[in-house]
């Protein structure tokens, strides 16, 4: 079955690989004939973290991936959890002034 495909990296304290390099490295793994690039709404992510001298690789659903706004925890931060709204249950709100003012 093809799939269209984004990488994302993300790259911290560590100096021997670039991120292009990495790309290429990772690109090259995928069968092009069979899947191809979409940056815009992908079907699947490849998430590369490369932190020190670690290196983590996942693949992720691209509309999960949008739709829990690409794992930023800030973001998520705003979120609240309900029951029955979006992706996981997740719908907007600011939980940080529920907080406030139910003291």
């Amino acid at each position: 079955m093809s799939q269209q495909y984004a990488i994302r990296y993300n790259i911290r304290s560590h100096t021997v690989f670039k991120s292009d390099e990495v790309i290429r490295k990772v690109a090259s793994l995928i069968d092009e004939k069979k899947h191809k690039v979409n940056l815009g709404k992908p079907d699947k992510v490849i998430l590369i973290e490369i932190f020190q001298l670690f290196c983590g690789v996942s693949v992720v659903d691209g509309e999960e991936w949008e739709a829990l706004k690409r794992y930023n925890m800030n973001a998520l931060y705003s979120l609240g959890v309900t029951g029955d709204e979006g992706v996981g249950g997740l719908k907007s709100t600011d939980s940080r002034t529920e907080c406030l003012t139910s003291e």
